[in-house]
């Protein structure tokens, strides 16, 4: 945080020596009052970046509580899902369950008509052996019958004409056997054939009944595996209650937190208005304070700074005449002085830029700056800079030979770098005849310390081009630890 005011450097004025030393004395609280302003200033944007940064933190944790709730709600779904589907299969199990007993009474019921075929074709085997002993029995017949039939008709041959009727029955009877021996032999083969028949079948019907029994087996098992099954649905299902109830009090948790957090949200917002708010007050008294200084410095007052602003007027007005004696003396070109095409420098760290006066500053401007900073033991620095910000020569204490440490040129080789920062900028682009700003510097031990960056602008040949800058601090510092 800054203060900016401008001072018009004069002389003291009027006949009434007590009357300056109290408008003297005035100058010098107001001035004080200045530093304390900006100092509380800084506290408060120090403690709004913090507040707003907390705000933004509480903002993404009401987010990832809203988050959080949201899983939860999803978790809970997906569970009242979850329980909807395991009653479903528990449903389904138990009316497969119950078709399967079904199927089990079937397969029992096919398992017991398989073994009654086989029974039965075995009961059809005995029979068919039956009739082939007939068969076999008839056969022994047709021979004996043929054998009767041949010696008749040998009897008949001898008896001569009284025996040709006889002969004549006789070969009827051979023929009736020879028949017979024919239809035997048919039903022996027909027998023969339906005992394969009813062996495959019995087999068949047997290897039925076993596959049957497999099945019947089989089916028991999947029966059981349903019955297990049906008690782990019904155990998940009553997990799912269980997580049902979990979810449903992590979700009641969840949305009280929520809107907790969205108070504190709300809290911590109006918090940062309210500094917001207070800032804009602070610098209100800061511009109420630059006003009155202004119109003191106006009139010529003396304060404990005039000595460094007397000298860094001076600096400025000799880097002034310097440059205008170097395009005069044709050191410099005009545009040389005015070079804005900064030229990046290889291999540097923080990045390093040369402009075509960079060199001829490096000569000249310490033989200025120096003796400004040996002047007074406050002086923190002094150097020059043109617009935007760009210094080419530093003070030697903060001009050292880079090293291949960044971390160590950041602080020790401060120069052929751009400072463009809100104070650089306000102090190289100030016209006013002088410009005091007072800001809060942190310091490595991390505290605030209070320091005046006085500004005074360089014209050459009526062109502005930059500032002589001196950075003094004040007679106090403020413990702050970030």
């Amino acid at each position: 945080m800054r203060q900016l005011f401008s001072l018009a450097p004069g002389k003291k004025t009027g006949n009434n020596a007590d009357h300056g030393d109290m408008v003297g004395e005035m100058a010098s609280m107001i001035d004080n009052l200045a530093f304390d302003v900006c100092d509380v200033s800084g506290d408060i944007e120090t403690v709004n970046k913090r507040v707003a940064q907390q705000a933004g933190q509480f903002q993404e944790l009401d987010a990832d509580a809203a988050q959080m709730y949201d899983a939860n709600s999803s978790i809970h779904i997906a569970c009242r899902k979850a329980a909807t589907t395991a009653a479903s299969a528990r449903d389904d199990i138990e009316r497969y369950s119950d078709d399967t007993k079904s199927a089990i009474a079937e397969i029992e019921d096919l398992v017991q008509a398989a073994q009654n075929f086989a029974e039965r074709f075995e009961g059809v085997n005995e029979s068919l052996k039956q009739v082939s002993k007939v068969a076999v029995n008839i056969e022994d017949i047709t021979r004996q019958t043929n054998l009767l039939s041949l010696n008749a008709r040998i009897e008949a041959a001898r008896a001569g004409v009284a025996g040709k009727g006889f002969a004549v029955v006789a070969g009827e009877v051979k023929h009736l056997a020879d028949q017979t021996r024919q239809l035997t032999k048919s039903i022996e083969e027909t027998i023969a054939r339906l005992t394969r028949e009813v062996n495959t079948l019995s087999e068949e019907s047997l290897c039925t009944a076993d596959k049957a029994t497999v099945a019947h087996n089989g089916t028991a098992a999947i029966l059981n595996a349903f019955g297990r099954l049906n008690e782990n649905i019904t155990g998940i299902n009553e997990d799912m209650g269980s997580i049902k109830e979990s979810t449903d009090a992590s979700m009641k948790r969840c949305n009280d937190v929520t809107q907790k957090i969205s108070q504190l949200v709300g809290g911590v917002i109006e918090s940062a208005r309210a500094l917001e708010h207070a800032t804009e007050r602070t610098s209100k008294v800061m511009n109420d304070s630059e006003s009155i200084i202004q119109s003191v410095a106006e009139r010529g007052i003396q304060s404990a700074d005039t000595l460094i602003i007397n000298n860094t007027i001076k600096a400025a007005q000799k880097i002034a005449n310097r440059l205008e004696r170097a395009i005069q003396s044709g050191e410099l070109g005009y545009n040389d002085i005015f070079d804005q095409n900064y030229t990046p420098i290889p291999n540097t760290n923080p990045e390093e830029f040369m402009a075509r006066y960079t060199e001829w500053a490096d000569s000249v401007f310490p033989s200025i700056q120096e003796p400004l900073l040996a002047s007074d033991s406050r002086i923190l620095f002094c150097a020059a800079v043109d617009t935007n910000g760009y210094l080419p020569r530093n003070n030697n204490k903060l001009a050292h030979a880079a090293r291949d440490d960044p971390e160590w040129n950041e602080i020790n080789r401060r120069q052929r770098r751009f400072f463009a920062n809100e104070v650089t900028l306000a102090a190289a682009r100030n016209t006013k005849p002088i410009l005091v700003q007072t800001v809060r510097r942190l310091m490595e031990d991390g505290r605030y310390q209070m320091v005046k960056d006085l500004s005074i602008p360089i014209y050459v040949q009526g062109r502005h081009w930059g500032a002589m800058r001196c950075g003094f601090h004040v007679a106090y510092t403020k413990d702050w630890h970030d």
